[in-house]
């Protein structure tokens, strides 16, 4: 079977989410998150960790933008664990701001533990579930196997922090059991990300992304990481905008120490510009590789650049 993955078939992909927390340990994979809802079109949708919000208003985001009819479900007690530390009512009170008046028509905030959740799921149901959660070996393997009765028939699975092997952080024993008995593709960026196909794969670009060969996953990968660190550069932007706002604030506040804050302006100033050039040469690099993917599939090159540029155009802002 040729190689037919293209994502410009999901163009949300190249789109910039409208939620960019403080929080950067998921941003890298949201191009992909905004490509996996768009090829898969989940009709039910379970992320069993959600915190800041970042991926979960990314899913949504794609299915409003889409128009696909789904349900969708965040499920945390929003109090924090020992890996990600804990945390105030402050943490769910902001990402309400953002969720709710955009995806209260098609999804609810569980505020409970994902066991106490399941009563919540009808078995069967779940399109796309995402396992995020502790990060032990036993807690994530808990959470799989607990939850593997609410899979759909065309169930797929994500697996953050595949790719992180400090302290008790056991994501990565349990991800090389599974994907040892399920199609999969790990994304080793933004501390890694596990695909796993449970069900049944009916679109043909996750088909293709499933079987791909070594050098085929390098391309994937090589494209989803520089769209992933465009997402990252944006957000990082985005708080030092805020920071240099906050320190002009204070500078015309307090009167005083005004050279030291000028500094630290001039320097935010200086690393906003340098993120800047950078977001330029990761768009760069995302060109040739998509004249690579085009090679791949038989197609023109420029053809595929053209539409690229087009779709930049259009989704950018």
């Amino acid at each position: 079977m040729s190689f037919s993955f293209n994502p410009m078939n999901h163009p949300l992909c190249l789109a910039l989410p409208e939620r960019l927390s403080s929080g950067v340990a998921w941003q890298e994979h949201i191009p992909f998150a905004m490509f996996l809802v768009s090829a898969h079109k989940p009709r039910f949708v379970v992320e069993l960790g959600s915190y800041l919000g970042d991926s979960y208003c990314a899913f949504c985001q794609t299915i409003k933008t889409l128009g696909l009819e789904a349900q969708c479900y965040a499920v945390d007690t929003w109090q924090g664990d020992k890996h990600g530390g804990y945390y105030g009512e402050e943490i769910l009170a902001n990402l309400r701001e953002h969720h709710d008046p955009r995806y209260s028509g098609f999804s609810r905030l569980l505020r409970c533990t994902f066991d106490e959740a399941l009563a919540h799921i009808p078995d069967g149901s779940t399109d796309l579930l995402h396992i995020d959660g502790l990060h032990t070996y036993e807690a994530v393997r808990h959470d799989f196997e607990n939850w593997l009765p609410k899979l759909s028939p065309r169930g797929i699975v994500l697996f953050h922090d595949t790719n992180v092997r400090e302290a008790d952080f056991g994501v990565h024993r349990l991800w090389t059991e599974l994907k040892t008995s399920y199609p999969s593709f790990e994304f080793l960026h933004g501390h890694g990300l596990g695909v796993l196909a449970v069900g049944k794969v009916e679109s043909a670009d996750l088909q293709s992304l499933f079987q791909a060969t070594p050098e085929e996953q390098s391309i994937v990968r090589e494209f989803f990481f520089q769209l992933g660190r465009r997402v990252f550069n944006e957000g990082h932007i985005k708080r030092l905008e805020a920071h240099v706002h906050d320190l002009t604030t204070k500078l015309n506040e307090a009167g005083n120490n005004a050279q030291a804050i000028n500094q630290t302006l001039a320097y935010q100033q200086a690393r906003i510009e340098e993120l800047e050039k950078n977001r330029e040469t990761a768009e760069a690099t995302v060109i040739k590789l998509t004249a690579q993917l085009d090679s791949i599939v038989n197609s023109k090159a420029w053809k595929f650049v053209e539409r690229f540029w087009r779709l930049k155009s259009s989704f950018r802002h």
